[in-house]
């Protein structure tokens, strides 16, 4: 038997249980990290690979997007929606 920093009473088998989920939290969470890094790359590639000039326009500012001073806040947050915009857009294309 523990006594933990609130001065909660835990058995050993509740601990154990406790490190178990911890450790499914954690890998569920590096699933998706690992996920977006994966779908973030492939919506990257075919932006890239776009004639758009437009779209690569936008795109361009990721770069430059978050050095210091660079653009306002605001602005930052269009680069993720044009790549969720982008894979509308596509799937619009071939209906």
């Amino acid at each position: 038997m523990l006594i933990d920093w609130t001065g909660r009473v835990e058995t050993y088998s509740d601990i154990c249980l406790i490190f178990q989920v911890n450790q499914l939290l954690q890998t569920n969470v590096m699933n998706l990290v690992e996920e977006f890094k994966a779908y973030r790359a492939k919506m990257n590639e075919k932006i890239a690979a776009s004639d758009d000039l437009i779209i690569k326009r936008i795109f361009n500012l990721d770069t430059h997007a978050y050095e210091k001073g660079a653009l306002d806040v605001k602005s930052k947050v269009v680069i993720p929606h044009l790549r969720r915009a982008f894979e509308y857009w596509e799937e619009l294309a071939h209906v």
